[in-house]
Formats: C-alpha cells, sequence, structure tokens
C-alpha cells in the first residue's frame, strides 16, 4: 500500500513538472521578442572582407545586458530616431 502511493505521488509530481516546463517554454515563445531577425545587406562591398553573404542573421538582443567589444561587426537601423522609434522615410 505504501508503495502505490509513493508511485501515485511521483507520477503526479512527474507529470506537474512537466506541465510546469510547458508552460514556462509556451510563455516565453509567445512574450518575449524574437531573438534573431534575417537582414538584407543589399549588394554593398563595404564589409567586404568580413561579411560576403545577401543575407544575414542577426541577433537583436546581443547587447541588451552588454556593450559591443573590438572587433564585433554591429548592425543599426538608419531610420531609426534616438528614441527608438522608426521614422517613415
Amino acid at each position: 500500500m505504501k508503495s502505490l502511493l509513493r508511485f501515485r505521488l511521483s507520477t503526479l509530481l512527474m507529470i506537474v513538472g512537466l506541465f510546469a516546463v510547458c508552460c514556462a517554454w509556451y510563455v516565453n515563445q509567445v512574450s518575449v521578442q524574437p531573438s534573431q531577425k534575417i537582414m538584407h545587406v543589399g549588394g554593398s562591398l563595404a564589409m567586404s572582407p568580413t561579411i560576403t553573404r545577401e543575407y544575414l542573421v542577426v541577433d537583436v538582443n546581443a547587447y541588451r545586458n552588454s556593450m559591443p567589444e573590438r572587433w564585433h561587426a554591429v548592425v543599426m537601423n538608419p531610420r531609426a530616431d534616438i528614441s527608438g522609434r522608426v521614422s517613415s522615410r
């Protein structure tokens, strides 16, 4: 009888843990901004030794908690003003 109760309790704890992990994953996927963005570089040869592709996958959250270091390639939006709003040119 005691082993049956222990089995049921462990099964219940595993189900609750799995449910919590699934809920946390879902909330993370829905509420967080995408961390990567595909950007079109165009035909510019300005960064030709470093960037050789026409499209780049950019991590948009890379510098939220740290500053860029030397030799990092930084992508900026030229149409954004200081407040972060994109202008409609």
